[in-house]
């Protein structure tokens, strides 16, 4: 999902009860998502000669606190958009150096209740495939329907040799079914710059990223 979508996640989604207008029980939990990567300012044309970077940060928690290589940057409050501005955190000159960022929610206690996490990219190195849908993590279901219909969500994450996903990665990934009853529908990747086919199996990625959609052939 983009970015967005974890603001409208954390604003609305996780501070409602349970209940038939949530697509799936969260149990009162909250999340905290981190906006930006963590690479060096130079790697952007806006940022270049720069030495520190803004972040910023959704949670459905009251507080969050910002952590570079395990020194802290300072707790900021979240208000709910319901009750005024301050929806999100920020820090505008977070000093960059490379390593591991770290948001941590806390509720009112000063608990933890949730945290989020970026490395500085190592180099390309693999491919990992998951499916965004169905599943029941997104509320989708657990099988798709073989009525000729029917579609998935694969998610193609260009990785490096720790798993992370490489943020600025740009490659072009192509979609093939080698089994089963399915065909490539198209693919994406969430830039609205991007003019690639969209009914295409290949795709270049986007902050690392490539949307494969297959769908079912057998009803």
């Amino acid at each position: 999902p983009k970015a967005a979508a974890y603001w409208y996640r954390t604003q609305w989604l996780l501070n409602i009860p349970d209940g038939l207008d949530k697509p799936f029980p969260t149990a009162g939990a909250h999340e905290v998502h981190l906006v930006e990567s963590w690479e060096s300012p130079d790697s952007f044309p806006e940022t270049r000669g720069s030495r520190t970077r803004s972040i910023h940060a959704y949670s459905s928690a009251p507080f969050v606190e910002l952590f570079v290589n395990g020194k802290s940057q300072g707790q900021r409050v979240v208000t709910p958009m319901a009750q005024g501005p301050g929806s999100y955190a920020e820090w505008t000159s977070v000093p960059w150096e490379a390593g591991v960022l770290v948001v941590v929610a806390q509720d009112e206690a000063g608990n933890a209740v949730a945290k989020d996490t970026r490395h500085t990219n190592g180099k390309a190195v693999a491919l990992s495939l998951t499916i965004d849908a169905p599943s029941e993590d997104t509320g989708t279901g657990r099988a798709l329907v073989l009525d000729g219909q029917d579609a998935a969500l694969l998610r193609a994450a260009v990785v490096d040799a720790a798993g992370n996903v490489v943020h600025l990665a740009n490659n072009i990934i192509t979609f093939h079914v080698i089994s089963g009853p399915g065909f490539v529908q198209g693919s994406h990747n969430g830039d609205p710059h991007c003019h690639q086919p969209n009914n295409a199996p290949w795709h270049s990625a986007y902050h690392g990223l490539v949307r494969g959609v297959i769908r079912v052939t057998s009803t």
